[in-house]
Parts: structure tokens; sequence; C-alpha cells
């Protein structure tokens, strides 16, 4: 009966549709990888995509789990504790299915011989599904047990000596204290993701004896051990770390309303004064809730590390690709009621003016892009100016799309039923 009425309600059209653009380009660049790969290159290519499940698991667990979009209801029906894992553990099934395609690809599509199944590629399908397993649930279980302490970080009863000597020093750790835990098991998780691929290929080096399994095992014992041990009080730990993240996450500085530093009007000269009004009220709305700056430089520089590589085209071309446009369907959140009040809207703003103020929104990340890409250009010879003149293309193209889309969906649809 509980898990009836806790599952999720029909995705929107607008997640479907991204969902599906990802999953293409995911497609498109593992095809384009592995074509014609030898069982050698596999290997490495597995290798090189778990390390970035490390880091893809440490830091983006707790931004997909915390806090759950139904812990009201939650709260009201008290469901068991195996029930909260269950809800905890599906919303990463997206995602761990988009990766497990990813390594299906990465281990079995050969153009020379597609329908031969060797055992170096079952070797390699055990040791890279594992894999995902063990990280995703050991993300998960190390996430989860940080409420209580991070809490205790954040009111000062932990740590309190530590900050007041960074605060003596004239440091500072740029974050909210009771984030700390979080760092800090981002840097656990990552480290040991990462050492435990490096592991597993020296011992298989050195004995002759495939050992890349062991990379799931070093992983899959502790994240286990932490299930066994918290399970009992795993409803604790599930509320403790939501109420954490729900404080942390509504107000990301730790910061009072009088000390927030909005984005000033002035910055915004590039935007038509017909538009500036509306498009900095959405951009504050939006960086209260979702701020994107350093994620945007985070992308920027693992942008970088692949150019400095020299990893595939088409696994540079997925990660351009990819957060163009998830940084241009981020502007959904405009669109919702909280923020977009359609008695405010349609009162006044004409519809032309919402599209365009969210276009504008959307092209607030263009210039660091096309930056970034000319200076590469000029670095180095993986990007030509050609790449320039078609990425920013692309950004321009799904940026208009999607606020045509969302404006669609809101102002226009209600101008259309009540006109």
């Amino acid at each position: 009966m509980t898990e009836s009425i806790l599952k999720r309600k029909p995705h929107h059209p607008v997640a479907v549709v991204t969902a599906l653009l990802l999953i293409s380009m995911l497609l498109y660049a593992f095809t384009s990888i592995t074509s014609g790969a030898d069982t050698g290159q596999r290997f490495f290519y597995l290798r090189y995509f778990n390390f970035i499940l490390s880091g893809f698991f440490a830091f983006a667990t707790p931004h997909l789990l915390y806090p759950d979009k139904k812990l009201p209801l939650l709260r009201l029906m008290n469901p068991g504790k195996s029930t909260l894992f269950g809800i905890q553990y599906r919303q990463l099934y997206f995602w761990i299915g988009l990766i497990l395609t990813g390594q299906f690809i990465l281990i079995f599509f050969d153009t020379a011989n597609p329908f031969v199944i060797s055992p170096d590629k079952i070797k390699m399908a055990v040791s890279g599904f594992s894999f995902t397993f063990a990280i995703s649930l050991l993300s998960l279980m190390l996430y989860v047990r940080l409420g209580r302490q991070s809490q205790e970080w954040q009111e000062g009863k932990r740590g309190k000596r530590f900050m007041e000597s960074l605060g003596e020093q004239g440091k500072s750790t740029g974050a909210p204290a009771g984030t700390l835990p979080t760092i800090i098991v981002t840097i656990i998780l990552t480290a040991g993701g990462m050492l435990s691929v490096v592991l597993a290929t020296w011992l298989t080096a050195v004995t002759g004896i495939y050992l890349e399994w062991v990379a799931a095992a070093i992983l899959l014992v502790p994240g286990l051990w932490l299930l066994k041990i918290s399970m009992p009080v795993f409803d604790r730990f599930f509320y403790q770390t939501n109420s954490f993240y729900f404080e942390i996450f509504k107000d990301p500085g730790n910061r009072g309303r009088e000390e927030w530093e909005p984005v000033p009007y002035r910055a915004l000269y590039w935007i038509p004064e017909s538009f500036r009004a509306a498009a900095w009220l959405s951009m504050l709305q939006f960086d209260r809730k979702l701020p994107l700056g350093r994620v945007m430089i985070v992308c920027h520089l693992i942008f970088w590390v692949l150019i400095y590589s020299d990893a595939a085209m088409a696994l540079i071309n997925l990660w351009l690709g990819g957060f163009i446009i998830l940084q241009n369907a981020a502007s959904y959140l405009l669109i919702t009621p909280a923020f977009a009040p359609l008695s405010f809207q349609v009162n006044h703003f004409p519809v032309t003016g919402w599209l365009g103020a969210r276009f504008f929104v959307n092209m607030r990340w263009f210039f660091p892009l096309v930056l970034n890409l000319l200076f590469l250009a000029w670095v180095s010879t993986a990007i030509v100016l050609s790449d320039v003149l078609f990425w920013a293309g692309i950004h321009l193209m799904f940026a208009l799309i999607f606020s045509v889309v969302f404006t669609t969906l809101h102002e226009l649809r209600y101008r259309r039923i009540y006109a």
C-alpha cells in the first residue's frame, strides 16, 4: 500500500525529452569510442569510465537524493526502514541505468564481431556492472549517515576549535561549517573509488590473473556493512539528513537574507532594456534555489582535463553537449508555481516578454563558454575555430528552444485557455 502511494508521478514531458537527449548523446559517444576497439582498449576505457563514476557519485549523490520531495508525505505515512531505503535507492535508478547502458556499449559494441561474446567481455561486464552497484550503494550509505554530525558542525557543537583556529589565521573554508562532513565524504569516496580501480589494475598486472573485480569488492564490503549496521535506525538517519540538506540547499550560503548578494542589475547591461527587469527577477529567483556558478566552473575544468588528457572527441562532445543541455533545461524551475504564479506572469508582462527574459537567462553562461573555447583553440590543437562556432550555435539553439518550450507550456497555454 505504502509503495503504491509513494510511486513517482509521471515524468514531465520536458524531463523526458531532456533524458532522451542525454541518452542519445551517450549512445553516440560510446558507439563512436568503441567502434573497432580491441579488447585492451576496452579494458582501458572501462577503467577510465570507473574513474569518472567515482567522482560522479561522490559529488552528485547528495544533490540527487536530498531533500526528498515527498518528505512531508513520508512523515505522515511513517513507512518502514526498508521502504525508506528502497525509496532512496530508486531515485538513483535512472542514473544507474544510464551508466550500465554506457558500460554495456563499451564492453559489447563491436562492429567487427557484433555477435561474438568472448570470456574477456564477460569478465569486463561483471567487474564494470558490480563496480557501479557497489559505489552507488556506498555513496548512499555514507551520505545518509551525515545528518546528525553535519547539524552539530553547523551549530558549533563539533569542530568549533577548528573553525576558530581558521578564523584566527585569517583563513576560511569558503563553505558553511555544516558542509565539511559532506566535503570530507566527497573526497574519501572519490579517492577511494579511484584508488580501488588502480589497486585492482595493479593486482591484475602483477599476478597475471584477472582481478579487476577487486575494485568493486573493496567498495561493496563497506557498503554492505554500513547497510547492515544502519538499517535498524535507517529512518532516523533518513529524516536527520533530509532535514539538514533541506536547510543547506534552501539557503546555500547559509546566510541571512540581508547578507545575500544578488546579481547587480547594472551587470545585465548586455540584455535589452525591454527584457532586463524580468530577466533580473528570474535570475534572482533562480540563484536562490539553484546557484550554478561553481557547477559551471567545475564543468569547464573537467572539460580542460579531457582536452589535456587527449580524450576521445566523442567523449569531449558528450561532455560539452551534456552540460549545455542541462544548464538550459534547468530554467524549467522558472515556470514552476513557486517561481512563476500565472496570475502575476500574465498580468505584468506579455508572453513574448517572458520568452525573451528566459532566453537571456539561459544566455548568461554563453559568453564564458565561448571564451573558454576560444582560449582552448589558441593553446590546443584539439579545438579549432569551427568548433567554437559550432558549439556557440548549439548553445544559442538550446537556449532558444527551451525558452520557447517553457513559455509555451506556461504563459502561452494559459492565454489560449482563458483568452
